[in-house]
């Protein structure tokens, strides 16, 4: 064989692959990335979950401000008479229920009198490093505490 092709085949050898150093640098790298990531991602899914229960408390805000026009007190309401169509999972007991329960979040009434309501939403078995509630009260402002913040 000529000099060149022998060349050639030398420096196809010494191109075949990576070094175990490289791998090495890749992988810490990638592990780096991720370690950085995976905390804003879940930070990210968890402020998106405040968020569908902040829109579950505004319907049921609304649900209430309706049994208000209809009754004239909020003082004898309770979730399931609001007539608001969340997804709620009602006491199976058949007692009035003064809360219900979503996937992810348990909704309670509370501070009811004549003019006044409170509706609490509390994250049913929060990850850790999960915590807070979100309320609402009758004249819209909202209180986020924790996580939800």
């Amino acid at each position: 064989m000529s000099r060149r092709v022998l060349d050639t085949m030398k420096i196809r050898r010494d191109k075949r692959g990576f070094t175990l150093l490289e791998i090495l640098i890749v992988l810490v790298i990638v592990a780096t990335l991720a370690g950085l990531a995976i905390p804003v991602y879940t930070a990210q899914v968890e402020k998106s979950r405040g968020q569908e229960a902040l829109e579950a408390l505004s319907s049921t805000r609304q649900a209430m401000i309706r049994y208000y026009a209809n009754n004239g007190t909020y003082a004898t309401a309770d979730i399931s008479q609001a007539g608001c169509n969340i997804d709620y999972c009602p006491n199976p007991s058949g007692a009035a229920a003064t809360g219900g329960q979503t996937l992810l979040f348990s909704y309670t009434l509370s501070n009811t009198g004549v003019t006044t309501f409170t509706i609490t939403a509390n994250r049913v078995n929060p990850p850790p490093g999960v915590s807070g509630i979100i309320s609402v009260d009758q004249a819209g402002t909202v209180l986020r505490t924790g996580s939800y913040a």
